[in-house]
């Protein structure tokens, strides 16, 4: 399947790799029926194109000894040129200064832009608190246009109804909200695009100071009414925690597209989106150094979800895909599904859970470099959390370690009647290092497999298949492990060292 991230003058497309085969493939992409480029990825950007105008794209797969695989069609026609409305001129007065705070005037800007027309921020730093996109909304940030958030508690009120770490909760508004969450009804907003060159950087670790010591007071009545229950919390601030808002949050959207951009520094999590579908995310960069749960792209309960040309320096992970937690993710039951991400490099690799109470099923991964960062592709999971992972497939990635796993931290709270169910998973042309860097910096060793199921029968891992699997030595080390515990069907093919 060939697809594209559309604009007025450009098409980002890209295709799907094609597995279980024994070699790479290259790619020749063709425009109206001429050549326009070889390729060893499976994405490409065409630019400087007309707008409003159809193109035929074809991309034909090939062997290394010239001999053509297949090939894929899809015509796409780029979008109208929308008029720009300068976010500085009459009668916004935004200031691009880094110190005037421009909250209500971006507001009062994207309160009356229509659907033919887009937000534009020229180069300079936009300090703004809380902003909500209404549908059909676009934004474009120029090369050296920052929309910063605001270090400040009181700019990210009022508190509105969320979704964290898998839970229904009130948090602070995000930097940009999207959408009124709604774990029982359909879509209520739609066709958002933010792009450009430009940043979106959050208040960070001064914005997460300031609420966490604020609702460590505020909540500390409730938590000394817990008792010892508090004992099965992570840490002390994991309740006043669930407070922070996260960068960009969007909820029960359709058609989304954020690209270009550099991302980062959200109190918690940079860019979550819940009960979505068609969201795609290209050509960002995300880093979010230093804060705690500072995960990069967090798919919640979503469908159809397309990550590729990201990098990633994060605290925690560069994609974390969630569908709930416990009970709440067992009553919403809304799965996360259909999910491709691929060339992303950088921090954490990909993680599915720990919060997947809902499902996760479907997610492809492939030519990812997760090499000297802190985890490689993981599945979590708790006994509580019920739910189920599988469909899973993960080709041409190096990361330190592959692991599917019972995990015992972040299981506070009731518990639903079973274990999760995990099966089907499916792992080639991987190269794993074995070596991983740990938050501190310090480099460690890990086992460079590990798959622990549940104990009971029915809740064993299934149905795993490690093929063409390179392991990676180092004169420091020379000895590998693979940990293996309650698993039913686990095939390995053609391990070796290189």
């Amino acid at each position: 399947m060939v697809d594209a991230v559309k604009f007025s003058n450009r098409l980002d497309v890209y295709w799907d790799k094609v597995f279980g085969l024994n070699e790479k493939l290259n790619y020749k992409i063709f425009v109206d029926g001429e050549f326009v480029a070889d390729s060893d990825k499976t994405f490409y950007y065409l630019t400087n194109l007309k707008s409003e105008c159809e193109y035929n794209v074809t991309v034909k797969y090939f062997y290394k000894n010239g001999t053509i695989h297949h090939e894929e069609n899809a015509i796409f026609k780029t979008l109208k040129i929308k008029k720009r409305i300068n976010v500085t001129e009459a009668p916004y007065f935004a200031k691009g200064d880094g110190v005037t705070l421009n909250t209500a005037s971006i507001q009062n800007a994207l309160n009356a832009l229509g659907t033919e027309e887009e937000l534009y921020f020229p180069a300079g730093t936009y300090v703004s608190g809380a902003l909500t996109i209404k549908p059909d909304t676009s934004i474009y940030l120029e090369k050296g246009a920052t929309l910063q958030g605001s270090a400040f508690r009181k700019d990210y009120l009022p508190k509105i109804p969320a979704r964290f770490e898998g839970l229904d909760c009130e948090c602070y508004s995000a930097l940009i909200n999207a959408g009124t969450m709604d774990s029982v009804g359909g879509f209520n907003t739609q066709n958002i695009t933010i792009y450009g060159e430009g940043r979106i950087i959050g208040g960070g670790l001064k914005l997460y100071d300031d609420i966490l010591s604020y609702e460590r007071i505020a909540l500390k009545e409730y938590m000394d009414s817990l008792g010892e229950d508090i004992k099965t919390y992570e840490n002390n601030d994991t309740i006043p925690g669930r407070t922070r808002p996260c960068l960009i949050s969007i909820y029960n959207a359709q058609n989304i597209v954020v690209s270009g951009l550099e991302i980062g520094f959200g109190p918690a999590w940079n860019l979550h989106y819940t009960y979505c579908e068609n969201v795609k995310i290209n050509n960002c960069r995300f880093y979010s150094k230093g804060v705690w749960n500072g995960d990069g792209i967090d798919p919640d309960s979503s469908e159809n979800s397309v990550i590729f040309d990201c990098a990633f320096d994060m605290q925690d992970d560069a994609v974390a895909i969630k569908s709930g937690r416990n009970p709440d993710g067992n009553r919403v039951n809304r799965p996360t599904k259909n999910v491709k991400i691929f060339n992303i490099c950088g921090c954490h690799s990909v993680s599915i859970g720990s919060e997947m109470s809902g499902g996760v099923e479907n997610v492809y991964i492939w030519d990812c470099n997760f090499v000297d960062t802190a985890g490689g592709v993981g599945v979590k999971s708790t006994r509580k959390r019920g739910g189920y992972v599988k469909n899973i497939f993960v080709s041409g990635v190096i990361c330190p370690n592959i692991s599917i796993r019972k995990v015992n931290f972040n299981n506070d709270g009731e518990g639903y009647h079973r274990p999760p169910y995990m099966e089907n998973f499916y792992y080639e042309d991987i190269t794993l290092t074995g070596f991983v860097i740990r938050q501190s910096g310090l480099p460690d060793e890990e086992d460079i497999i590990n798959i622990c199921g549940f104990e009971e029968e029915e809740f064993h891992v299934k149905n795993v298949t490690f093929k063409n699997v390179k392991v990676k030595d180092y004169p420091s080390k020379k000895d590998h492990f693979i940990r293996v515990e309650n698993v039913t069907n686990l095939t390995i093919e053609n391990f070796s060292r290189v």
